[in-house]
């Protein structure tokens, strides 16, 4: 195993520009996508509207698991769908705070990469390590 490396460097820019900064990581059929979700304030309202458009619009759409989580921070939430169709996939993201945004951690593939998808997301709580800022 190898440990990725996700790092950031620090930039003034104007206030409108959009940080669309993401990692993805691909083994086979699982993908791994990491990157800014949504503000702190609106990402909650972001993700009941996401989850309601799905559940109304995409086959056989199932909420499997969510629940608060210890990790990788206090206020971390996980949440794990399975989706049908002719497409059936298996998705678990792991929304987190860094400064003024939520982040994601996302696992998808299909369902028969649901426990890859698990242990990825398991490996990244276990072994998410902040990266804090220093001064020059």
């Amino acid at each position: 195993m190898r440990n990725c490396h996700a790092t950031e460097c620090v930039f003034a820019v104007d206030e409108t520009w959009v940080d669309n900064t993401g990692y993805k990581y691909v083994a086979g059929d699982l993908s791994v996508v990491i990157g800014p979700f949504a503000p702190r304030a609106a990402w909650q309202a972001k993700v009941e509207q996401a989850l309601e458009q799905f559940r109304l619009s995409v086959a056989a759409f199932e909420i499997v698991e969510r629940r608060p989580l210890a990790k990788p921070v206090e206020t971390a939430e996980m949440i794990a769908v399975r989706v049908g169709g002719q497409m059936p996939i298996y998705e678990l993201s792991i929304f987190w705070p860094i400064g003024d945004a939520m982040w994601v951690f996302r696992a998808r593939g299909p369902h028969a990469v649901e426990q890859h998808c698990r242990e990825a997301a398991q490996s990244f709580i276990e072994t998410y390590q902040p990266v804090t800022e220093e001064e020059p």
